[in-house]
């Protein structure tokens, strides 16, 4: 077990999905939100559900406080006004295995960082990321400024990129046409 909270972000608008990620049916269970929770909390200390709702599950849930915006930023505000540090990842990256996500947690216990995130040949991936309340600060300075790019938060910050070879668990899944390739590919998920 990870000796740190984790935080599913599922607050999005899911736009370009069309429809709430959260909600859609993953592998044996009714829902994405429901599976990341099932298997990621057996890892942390408690696993919390972030999102502008209430109740999506019956687990530990940090709700976003600003309500008129969607953007991470607002989540990671939220998150960190109450936790001294925390592993995020987004709903919709549900291959991230429990390998990457150690390469992670001792990457950041290695030294003294605001955030430790994951890297690989596709980018940074701010949503699989290990962020200290250190960042709360420079979060609050681009909040007021209207500033919700991660990135620009991570290049303010003392940042830890961790590079995987493989990106494989950092996949997204933003588009239905994703989602439904996913199934048609992973018989294991049907």
């Amino acid at each position: 077990m990870f000796d740190l909270p984790c935080a599913i972000l599922a607050g999005g608008k899911s736009s370009r999905m069309g429809r709430d990620k959260s909600r859609l049916p993953f592998g044996k269970y009714q829902t994405l939100l429901e599976y990341q929770y099932h298997r990621l909390s057996p890892l942390f200390t408690t696993t919390i559900i972030s999102s502008k709702q209430k109740n999506l599950l019956q687990a530990p849930h940090i709700q976003d406080h600003i309500s008129n915006t969607h953007a991470p930023m607002i989540a990671l505000y939220s998150l960190l006004k109450q936790l001294d540090s925390v592993f995020v990842i987004a709903v919709d990256m549900p291959f991230v295995d429990v390998e990457q996500i150690e390469r992670l947690v001792d990457a950041h216990r290695g030294g003294n960082f605001d955030i430790s995130v994951a890297q690989d040949s596709s980018g940074i991936h701010p949503l699989c990321a290990i962020y200290n309340n250190t960042a709360l600060p420079q979060i609050r300075v681009m909040l007021a400024q209207h500033n919700y790019r991660l990135t620009d938060l991570l290049n303010n910050l003392n940042t830890k990129q961790v590079l995987f070879e493989q990106n494989s668990g950092f996949i997204n899944l933003n588009y239905y046409h994703e989602y439904k390739k996913i199934f048609a590919k992973n018989t294991t998920l049907q």
